[in-house]
């Protein structure tokens, strides 16, 4: 029971350690580029943009 208990826990750290930079990357996608700089980090966007995904698309950022 233990052993399993561990191994719940020990997958739950490494989906943790693999999904938080993605979802960081996702969310800094939207966000200004001094937002993504700033101290402490955000976790939301404020006044999230599309202008980042539009450039990378090859549209002129608005």
């Amino acid at each position: 029971m233990r052993r399993k208990i561990a191994l719940i826990i020990i997958a739950f750290a490494l989906i943790l350690w693999s999904v938080l930079p993605l979802y960081y990357i996702l969310i800094a996608a939207f966000m200004w580029e001094t937002d993504v700089v700033s101290r402490p980090p955000q976790i939301f966007p404020t006044n999230p943009t599309f202008s980042n995904i539009l450039r990378v698309l090859g549209f002129p950022a608005p």
